[in-house]
Protein backbone atom coordinates (compact mmCIF):
# COMPACT_ATOMS: atom_id res chain seq x y z
CA UNK A 1 0.00 0.00 0.00
CA UNK A 2 1.34 3.43 -0.96
CA UNK A 3 1.69 5.69 2.08
CA UNK A 4 -0.24 8.96 2.26
CA UNK A 5 2.03 11.94 1.50
CA UNK A 6 0.54 14.17 4.21
CA UNK A 7 0.72 11.57 6.99
CA UNK A 8 4.06 9.92 6.24
CA UNK A 9 7.65 10.87 6.97
CA UNK A 10 9.97 10.24 4.04
CA UNK A 11 13.77 9.99 4.15
CA UNK A 12 16.33 10.33 1.38
CA UNK A 13 19.97 9.33 1.65
CA UNK A 14 22.21 10.87 -0.98
CA UNK A 15 24.80 13.44 -1.92
CA UNK A 16 25.50 16.27 0.52
CA UNK A 17 24.96 19.98 0.03
CA UNK A 18 21.23 20.20 -0.60
CA UNK A 19 19.57 22.88 1.52
CA UNK A 20 16.15 23.02 3.17
CA UNK A 21 13.61 24.10 0.58
CA UNK A 22 15.67 22.92 -2.40
CA UNK A 23 14.27 20.38 -4.81
CA UNK A 24 15.70 16.92 -5.31
CA UNK A 25 15.51 16.43 -9.04
CA UNK A 26 15.47 13.17 -10.89
CA UNK A 27 18.55 12.69 -13.07
CA UNK A 28 16.36 13.21 -16.14
CA UNK A 29 14.91 16.50 -14.85
CA UNK A 30 18.36 17.73 -13.83
CA UNK A 31 19.79 16.94 -17.27
CA UNK A 32 16.88 18.75 -18.98
CA UNK A 33 17.55 21.82 -16.82
CA UNK A 34 21.31 21.50 -17.51
CA UNK A 35 21.98 21.10 -13.80
CA UNK A 36 24.93 18.80 -13.11
CA UNK A 37 24.17 16.34 -10.32
CA UNK A 38 26.15 13.46 -8.95
CA UNK A 39 24.14 10.34 -9.74
CA UNK A 40 25.00 6.69 -9.77
CA UNK A 41 22.24 4.51 -11.18
CA UNK A 42 21.36 1.52 -9.06
CA UNK A 43 21.88 -0.79 -12.00
CA UNK A 44 22.67 -4.17 -10.54
CA UNK A 45 21.58 -6.75 -13.13
CA UNK A 46 22.63 -9.60 -10.83
CA UNK A 47 19.93 -8.36 -8.44
CA UNK A 48 17.40 -7.44 -11.11
CA UNK A 49 17.75 -3.75 -10.14
CA UNK A 50 17.56 -0.93 -12.64
CA UNK A 51 16.76 2.60 -11.47
CA UNK A 52 14.41 4.88 -13.36
CA UNK A 53 16.16 8.13 -14.24
CA UNK A 54 12.86 10.04 -14.14
CA UNK A 55 12.34 9.40 -10.42
CA UNK A 56 13.74 10.41 -7.04
CA UNK A 57 13.96 7.54 -4.55
CA UNK A 58 13.22 7.71 -0.82
CA UNK A 59 12.11 5.56 2.07
CA UNK A 60 9.65 5.46 4.93
CA UNK A 61 12.33 3.69 7.00
CA UNK A 62 14.98 6.10 8.28
CA UNK A 63 17.73 3.48 8.72
CA UNK A 64 17.21 2.27 5.14
CA UNK A 65 17.74 5.80 3.76
CA UNK A 66 20.60 6.34 6.20
CA UNK A 67 22.32 3.24 4.77
CA UNK A 68 22.06 4.72 1.27
CA UNK A 69 23.58 7.96 2.60
CA UNK A 70 26.45 5.95 4.08
CA UNK A 71 26.98 4.17 0.76
CA UNK A 72 27.18 7.53 -1.03
CA UNK A 73 30.86 8.36 -1.25
CA UNK A 74 32.21 11.84 -1.94
CA UNK A 75 35.67 11.43 -3.46
CA UNK A 76 38.37 13.67 -4.89
CA UNK A 77 39.39 13.29 -8.56
CA UNK A 78 42.29 11.13 -7.35
CA UNK A 79 39.83 8.80 -5.59
CA UNK A 80 40.34 9.84 -1.98
CA UNK A 81 37.19 9.50 0.12
CA UNK A 82 36.41 12.88 1.71
CA UNK A 83 32.99 12.19 3.21
CA UNK A 84 29.83 10.14 3.05
CA UNK A 85 26.36 11.23 2.04
CA UNK A 86 23.65 13.08 3.89
CA UNK A 87 20.31 11.98 5.33
CA UNK A 88 17.41 14.27 4.49
CA UNK A 89 13.76 14.39 5.54
CA UNK A 90 11.87 15.15 2.34
CA UNK A 91 8.40 15.76 0.94
CA UNK A 92 7.67 14.07 -2.40
CA UNK A 93 6.36 16.15 -5.28
CA UNK A 94 4.03 14.36 -7.64
CA UNK A 95 2.49 10.94 -7.24
CA UNK A 96 4.30 8.46 -4.99
CA UNK A 97 4.88 4.98 -6.41
CA UNK A 98 6.39 1.89 -4.88
CA UNK A 99 10.01 1.31 -5.92
CA UNK A 100 9.76 -1.84 -8.08
CA UNK A 101 13.21 -2.94 -6.90
CA UNK A 102 11.76 -3.39 -3.39
CA UNK A 103 8.17 -4.25 -4.33
CA UNK A 104 6.09 -5.67 -1.52
CA UNK A 105 8.51 -4.65 1.23
CA UNK A 106 6.87 -1.29 2.04
CA UNK A 107 10.27 0.35 2.41
CA UNK A 108 11.21 2.22 -0.76
CA UNK A 109 9.22 4.66 -2.86
CA UNK A 110 9.74 7.05 -5.75
CA UNK A 111 8.23 10.19 -7.23
CA UNK A 112 9.11 12.66 -10.00
CA UNK A 113 10.78 14.91 -7.41
CA UNK A 114 10.99 15.95 -3.77
CA UNK A 115 11.65 18.97 -1.58
CA UNK A 116 14.12 18.87 1.32
CA UNK A 117 12.35 19.70 4.59
CA UNK A 118 15.27 18.99 6.95
CA UNK A 119 18.96 18.12 6.77
CA UNK A 120 19.01 15.38 9.40
CA UNK A 121 22.59 14.08 9.36
CA UNK A 122 25.67 14.94 7.31
CA UNK A 123 28.63 12.65 6.59
CA UNK A 124 26.64 9.59 7.68
CA UNK A 125 28.83 6.97 9.35
CA UNK A 126 27.91 3.42 10.20
CA UNK A 127 29.44 -0.02 9.96
CA UNK A 128 29.35 -1.37 6.42
CA UNK A 129 27.67 -4.57 7.61
CA UNK A 130 24.93 -2.51 9.33
CA UNK A 131 24.29 -0.64 6.08
CA UNK A 132 24.21 -3.92 4.20
CA UNK A 133 21.73 -5.33 6.72
CA UNK A 134 19.47 -2.24 6.56
CA UNK A 135 19.13 -2.57 2.79
CA UNK A 136 19.81 -6.28 2.36
CA UNK A 137 16.87 -7.53 4.43
CA UNK A 138 14.62 -6.06 1.74
CA UNK A 139 16.65 -7.07 -1.34
CA UNK A 140 15.99 -9.95 -3.71
CA UNK A 141 17.84 -11.64 -6.56
CA UNK A 142 16.44 -11.53 -10.09
CA UNK A 143 14.39 -14.68 -9.43
CA UNK A 144 12.72 -13.24 -6.32
CA UNK A 145 14.80 -15.11 -3.73
CA UNK A 146 16.04 -12.98 -0.83
CA UNK A 147 19.67 -11.95 -1.30
CA UNK A 148 20.34 -12.52 2.39
CA UNK A 149 18.94 -15.22 4.65
CA UNK A 150 17.59 -14.15 8.06
CA UNK A 151 20.96 -14.80 9.71
CA UNK A 152 22.79 -12.61 7.20
CA UNK A 153 24.23 -15.36 5.03
CA UNK A 154 24.23 -14.59 1.30
CA UNK A 155 21.68 -16.84 -0.38
CA UNK A 156 22.85 -18.86 -3.34
CA UNK A 157 21.47 -17.89 -6.76
CA UNK A 158 20.33 -20.11 -9.59
CA UNK A 159 23.37 -18.86 -11.53
CA UNK A 160 25.69 -20.10 -8.78
CA UNK A 161 23.86 -23.42 -8.69
CA UNK A 162 24.21 -23.73 -12.48
CA UNK A 163 28.03 -23.73 -12.13
CA UNK A 164 27.96 -26.33 -9.37
CA UNK A 165 28.13 -24.19 -6.24
CA UNK A 166 26.18 -25.04 -3.12
CA UNK A 167 24.97 -22.94 -0.21
CA UNK A 168 27.75 -24.54 1.84
CA UNK A 169 30.36 -23.28 -0.66
CA UNK A 170 28.99 -19.74 -0.37
CA UNK A 171 28.85 -19.93 3.43
CA UNK A 172 32.52 -20.95 3.58
CA UNK A 173 33.83 -17.90 1.70
CA UNK A 174 31.29 -15.17 2.49
CA UNK A 175 30.72 -13.87 6.02
CA UNK A 176 27.19 -12.79 7.07
CA UNK A 177 26.14 -9.36 5.85
CA UNK A 178 29.09 -9.02 3.48
CA UNK A 179 28.12 -6.42 0.85
CA UNK A 180 26.88 -8.33 -2.20
CA UNK A 181 29.42 -6.81 -4.61
CA UNK A 182 32.32 -8.05 -2.43
CA UNK A 183 30.59 -11.39 -1.92
CA UNK A 184 30.13 -11.84 -5.67
CA UNK A 185 33.82 -11.06 -6.25
CA UNK A 186 34.76 -13.85 -3.83
CA UNK A 187 32.30 -16.24 -5.44
CA UNK A 188 33.58 -15.43 -8.95
CA UNK A 189 37.15 -16.05 -7.76
CA UNK A 190 36.07 -19.45 -6.40
CA UNK A 191 34.39 -20.37 -9.68
CA UNK A 192 37.54 -19.41 -11.64
CA UNK A 193 39.72 -21.37 -9.23
CA UNK A 194 37.63 -24.51 -9.74
CA UNK A 195 37.88 -24.40 -13.54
Amino acid sequence: MIPDNAETTYWHGGFPGIKVGQHLLSPEAAAAARIPIAYTPRERPEHGIVSRTDRVYFSTVQEFARAYAFQTEVVTPSGTLTSRGTLYRIRPTGPVEEDPDFAGHGVSWCAPGAVVEEVVETDVRMRARDATRAIGIHSTWDDGRPIYLEDGRLQITWQMESVGLTQKDVDEIVRPWTPSDRALERINALVLLRR
